[in-house]
């Protein structure tokens, strides 16, 4: 999909609507979207009124609607540098593509230093009542023209089987972050140490090109 090389505009959020953003995606993310009532989430966040959710966003699809304007907007912009970067490439590799999908989410990280995005967006994709909001974002231009140089690297694959493909491959990268987060669920004879994170991120990137390249 092309796309208009104007930037969206970014919604900008009042302090107290960012603390409640910032609530919901750890629970959400935690959790699940519908296991978390929003009376926590406006708790969690430091609200007196229990109503504060829906204050600022109205409904809960409003409220995950906003956490998406919140985050995508710097790792569409984080994305765009990497993109930038593919395009003065000569050739570059299905892993040189994929490090630009994933480098930028690698990189959105909360004050624990934890991929609490990458837990809350992967809840949003399995729930078919709310990843509409994600796939339709204003701000995934730059997710979308890696996702024109992946299919034009894997001409081996169809349409279906391409699509098919990524599913997996972003399934693979939410466990890669998680694994990053919790290094304790490493298996005990392994190797490697449990902080290595490089480690664990350049294989994730590894078995995610080779699921695209077979």
């Amino acid at each position: 999909m092309k796309v208009s090389d104007e930037e969206p505009q970014v919604r900008r959020f009042k302090p107290s609507a960012l603390r409640l953003i910032d609530a919901a995606e750890k629970l959400f993310g935690e959790r699940g979207i519908d296991n978390v009532p929003l009376q926590e989430v406006a708790e969690t966040a430091g609200q007196a009124n229990k109503f504060a959710v829906q204050y600022h966003f109205k409904t809960r699809e409003g409220l995950i609607d906003a956490v998406f304007e919140a985050r995508l907007p710097a790792i569409n912009r984080r994305r765009q540098e990497y993109v930038e970067r593919l395009r003065a490439m000569e050739h570059p590799t299905i892993v040189d593509l994929l490090w630009a999908m994933i480098g930028p989410v690698i990189d959105q990280v909360d004050a624990e230093g934890k991929h609490r995005y990458s837990r809350f967006s992967a809840q949003v994709r399995i729930d078919p009542r709310y990843r509409a909001g994600w796939f339709g974002s204003r701000h995934l231009a730059a997710v979308n023209d890696v996702i024109d140089m992946l299919r034009a690297a894997t001409s081996h694959l169809s349409r279906a089987e391409f699509d098919v493909r990524m599913m997996f491959v972003i399934d693979i990268f939410d466990s890669g972050l998680r694994l990053v987060d919790s290094p304790e669920i490493l298996p005990p004879s392994s190797e490697h140490s449990a902080s290595d994170s490089s480690m664990i991120l350049e294989t994730m990137v590894a078995v995610a090109a080779a699921g695209l390249s077979s």
